[in-house]
């Protein structure tokens, strides 16, 4: 009998989660799909995978492992996309097990209602039916094998999958921070220090090379840039002393800075004395300075505004801190691409208070031994430590079109899913309904929120399904991106309706009306419409 309620435990959640996923299955590429796989050479063209790995090569990429990976499906699946998006689905599948037997192996209660919600939350959409996103959900199995590995002290097996969880997405670089506090509980300080050291090691080299790869372009160096110090510049009036000579004198005159200059003439000789010269006598003039004027230039300086930098870093994380709370706590409408972030809104002043108290709770918890060895510190721990990558401190490229996005969350969602369901439980005991309340019925309350993200979930997916409605949704919600615009463009142009591209391309120019992007694919749209009435 417990075998039979084992797979269904299993089974029934694996039919939910292809109900759930099966409108995406058909939608084809997206966005950097054909940019990063189907029409990249060097993954549709290359000899052999290991180019990603070699530093010197243009082929090097930030995320070696996750390329190798495209290589190699590329050689089985070619473009049958729906390949890659069923693969995409049974690794988050796998990921739901792992999960499950991780919370079971640290004696998280409800793991199975808390992996569940982990499968369907609709946060997961743009990870699963996005065919790119197999990094990030390789990248989450190989974090969530290290962690298992941990709990069954197998060490160096751990340090395996942390190396091939980095190179794959090095969005788990943090986690050097929960391998330490798992650590804790099992061993002296000291010796805990000490085995997690090879971890805080291995994410400062990748964590480096990652960097190194993102700038591998100039584009995105400048990006980056522009990212960071953008909003924390500021204008000073910098004052240089400049010494500028006078023209040289034109007539052959020795110059006197006197108000009435003269002109040297013949040494005067006594008389007595001048019929002893048969030659005239030279003379030494001592050479004559020449005229100086000095000028105070004044030029406007850009300097980087330490306290502004601090304040734009400090509200861009809490704006991306509450954003992920609330689209996986409350739910809101998803998307593709969310509007950049406002700055003379009043929400800032409401996410800046936010994101303090739960901040400042942490640090208080942090440096309190009674809480800091407990399993919601951890999970808490886990929760900054996935979100700190994404979170505008560092630059990450996909931050030039929007500054959070559902699918950099897919790891969040474990340390949510957890603190989600451990409240509800808290909240059950606090008033005693299971000694109130059938089993049934207790479970009924946790499958409820479950029940309304997997409703999310399927709605979210159906428009994941066509890639214009989703976009032309996005436009609604965000009208002044001017990149979705350009994408939408591409599509309808990919779809023969060419003059429709133009349309929005010309959209797009009043938004960025300088942008060379935007028109240099304006004009080659309109040369294409031109031969076609041709």
């Amino acid at each position: 009998m417990r075998r039979h309620v084992k797979v269904l435990s299993y089974a029934l959640p694996f039919i939910c989660m292809l109900v759930a996923y099966a409108a995406s299955f058909y939608s084809g590429s997206l966005w950097d799909d054909n940019v990063f796989i189907f029409k990249a050479k060097a993954i549709t063209e290359t000899s052999h995978p290991f180019v990603f790995f070699d530093y010197t090569s243009s082929n090097h990429r930030a995320w070696p492992l996750g390329y190798v990976f495209f290589w190699l499906l590329y050689r089985v699946f070619a473009e049958n996309f729906i390949w890659y998006k069923l693969l995409n689905l049974l690794v988050h599948f796998l990921n739901f097990h792992l999960l499950r037997k991780f919370l079971f192996k640290f004696k998280i209660r409800n793991s199975f209602f808390i992996s569940l919600l982990f499968l369907f939350h609709p946060l997961q959409v743009e990870s699963v039916s996005w065919i790119f996103q197999l990094n990030t959900l390789l990248a989450t199995t190989f974090v969530l094998l290290s962690f298992n590995l941990i709990l069954q002290n197998k060490y160096k097996l751990s340090i395996l999958f942390f190396i091939f969880s980095l190179l794959t997405k090095s969005y788990a670089v943090f986690a050097p921070f929960v391998f330490l506090l798992l650590f804790i509980p099992k061993y002296p300080i000291k010796r805990s220090i000490l085995k997690s050291i090879p971890f805080f090691a291995i994410s400062l080299i990748v964590g480096l090379l990652t960097i190194r790869g993102v700038l591998t372009s100039e584009k995105e160096g400048q990006l980056r840039d522009k990212f960071h110090t953008e909003k924390a510049q500021k204008i000073i009036k910098e004052e240089t002393i400049v010494v500028v000579p006078s023209p040289e004198p034109i007539d052959e005159v020795e110059v006197v800075l006197t108000d009435t200059p003269t002109v040297a003439t013949e040494q005067e000789i006594p008389l007595e004395e001048s019929s002893a010269i048969t030659e005239p006598v030279p003379t030494e003039t001592s050479p004559t300075p020449k005229a100086e004027k000095t000028i105070v230039v004044v030029r406007d300086k850009k300097v980087i505004d330490l306290a502004a930098l601090a304040h734009s870093k400090l509200q861009l994380m809490a704006n991306s801190f509450v954003f992920y709370l609330h689209s996986f706590f409350i739910g809101s409408d998803h998307f593709l691409f969310y509007p950049m972030i406002n700055e003379s809104s009043n929400q800032n002043i409401y996410n800046m208070f936010i994101f303090f108290i739960i901040a400042t709770t942490y640090v208080f918890f942090l440096f309190d031994p009674k809480y800091n060895k407990s399993k919601t510190f951890i999970i808490a721990t886990l929760l900054f430590c996935s979100w700190l990558p994404i979170s505008g401190i560092f630059y990450v490229p996909f931050m030039k079109f929007a500054h959070y996005s559902d699918h950099w969350a897919y790891l969040s969602t474990i340390p949510l899913s957890i603190l989600l369901m451990s409240f509800i439980d808290a909240f059950i005991s606090k008033f005693k309904l299971r000694a109130k309340m059938s089993s049934h019925m207790v479970g009924l309350i946790f499958v409820i929120p479950i029940s309304y993200n997997l409703i999310k979930t399927i709605q979210y997916s159906s428009i994941f399904n066509d890639h214009e409605v989703m976009l032309r949704r996005n436009i609604v919600h965000n009208p002044e991106n001017m990149f979705v615009r350009r994408y939408l463009a591409a599509k309808l142009h990919r779809n023969g309706e060419t003059q429709y591209a133009i349309d929005e391309l010309l959209k797009a120019q009043s938004i960025e009306p300088l942008n060379m992007e935007v028109k240099v694919q304006l004009d080659y749209y309109k040369e294409k419409l031109e031969k076609e009435r041709e």
